[in-house]
């Protein structure tokens, strides 16, 4: 757990508005000032009870080219937790007392199972009466196609799209585009490290598709060979 929060947190952190224009609707991404970003203390009180996390995994003061602040929280979720949407709940009435800025909520499913659309809300009512209606951003990575993200011109999905959905088949396939776009983009030597040990860990290939992958490499350009073996 420890390897995969730090991984995701890594990864969101360098390329945070990659990250947002990635997922986020047009309208968000394009009013966004992104000269100016704060990382947030993530420790909240601990009031969510017994073996409930005090601390959430990401938290960031942006602002708009209007100058309106606000925070977007990120949590990164690896099991499948029928209480998300109430964690959810309760963290976006805590961000909101402590820093006193609007919250964006997002979630990031990485599990592989369940495959079924997970929710995105939390209701609740009093003899139908309703009460609560919280709605946050949800990302479930295995909803998502990769072939439909590695053609986008953004860095960041070069690494998620070994969270999203492909076949056994394909696997090599995915782990040699990824490989190609990477050193197409002329990322710091940093940046392209941080994608590459993010793909080494959620697609970690068999010996026998790592044959397969560089007997793939030999039809490649002799240029592109010594970039990606570098």
């Amino acid at each position: 757990m420890a390897d995969h929060d730090d991984l995701f947190k890594e990864l969101i952190r360098t390329f945070l508005f990659e990250f947002l224009d990635l997922f986020m609707p047009t309208s968000f991404t394009s009013n966004m000032d992104s000269s100016f970003c704060t990382e947030l203390n993530t420790e909240l009180p601990a009031v969510l009870g017994p073996g409930k996390s005090s601390r959430t995994d990401l938290v960031f003061e942006i602002r708009n080219k209007q100058a309106r602040r606000f925070c977007v929280h990120i949590e990164i979720e690896s099991s499948n937790d029928s209480n998300f949407a109430e964690r959810m709940f309760y963290y976006y009435g805590l961000l909101r007392k402590k820093y006193n800025l609007p919250v964006l909520p997002i979630a990031v499913f990485s599990f592989k199972n369940p495959l079924s659309l997970q929710s995105s809300q939390l209701d609740e009512e009093i003899d139908g009466i309703k009460v609560v209606h919280f709605e946050f951003q949800l990302i479930q990575l295995n909803q998502l196609r990769w072939r439909d993200f590695l053609e986008v011109d953004n860095s960041i999905a070069l690494a998620l799209v070994s969270c999203m959905t492909f076949t056994e088949n394909e696997r090599v396939e995915v782990k040699l585009k990824c490989l190609c776009k990477l050193v197409s983009r002329q990322l710091t030597p940093e940046k392209a490290r941080i994608i590459q040990r993010f793909n080494d860990a959620y697609l970690d290939l068999t010996p026998a598709e790592i044959t397969t992958l560089k007997q793939l490499m030999t039809e490649l350009e002799l240029a592109q060979q010594e970039a990606i073996m570098t």
